[in-house]
Order: structure tokens, then C-alpha cells, then sequence
């Protein structure tokens, strides 16, 4: 990982983590698809936008790197942030549901 006294440059980690391209799209208005996403009442998640950001990875035995995020919503209007693992599951699965494929005699 670079930058933030990790052996590179901050423009460097912004860079790799491409932190400039997802600020100058989260600074845009929103787009008329985005507007009427917003008006509804049980709107379908997956049409919105993601973002990838790629961490380096370090070599085996390599020391530990924590790299803090800070976000800042500069509207008026009350928000919350996720954060996801590529691995993590969309939705959370009561304790009660079989996540394995159906077996013949089910």
C-alpha cells in the first residue's frame, strides 16, 4: 500500500485506490434515472452505481496496514455509508435457511 507513510505518495494511494474519479462522480447532480430511484418507495438497490477500489496487496509476512476512511456528506439531507467486502452477501440469511443447493429429495 502506498502513501500515508506507507512508503509512497498520497497521490500515489489515491491513485491506486482511485479515490479522484469516485469524488468527481459522487460531486455530480444526480441524474434523472438517479432522481426517480430516489422517489421510490422500495427502490431496486442493485441499479445503483458501485465502486471498486483496489487495495494493494502485500507479501506474506509483510506488517500489517490499516487504512482509515473518512466520508463527508456535505448536503442537507441525513445519509449513512457501507462499506463491502467483495465476499460479503448482499443480504443477511436468517440462521434458520439452508445456504447449500437442494438435494434430490428436497
Amino acid at each position: 500500500l502506498l502513501g500515508g507513510g506507507l512508503g509512497g505518495s498520497t497521490r500515489q494511494l489515491w491513485a491506486s485506490l482511485g479515490l479522484e474519479k469516485l469524488n468527481h462522480e459522487l460531486a455530480q447532480p444526480l441524474t434523472p434515472a438517479e432522481v426517480k430511484l430516489n422517489l421510490e418507495s422500495s427502490p431496486d438497490l442493485t441499479k445503483l452505481q458501485t465502486y471498486d477500489i483496489k487495495f494493494v496487496p502485500a507479501p506474506l509476512g509483510s506488517a500489517k496496514a490499516v487504512v482509515s476512511v473518512q466520508l463527508c456528506n456535505p448536503g442537507f439531507l441525513q445519509t449513512s455509508f457501507e462499506i463491502h467486502y467483495p465476499n460479503e452477501r448482499e443480504i443477511e440469511l436468517p440462521q434458520w435457511a439452508d445456504e447449500g443447493e437442494p438435494t434430490m429429495e428436497q
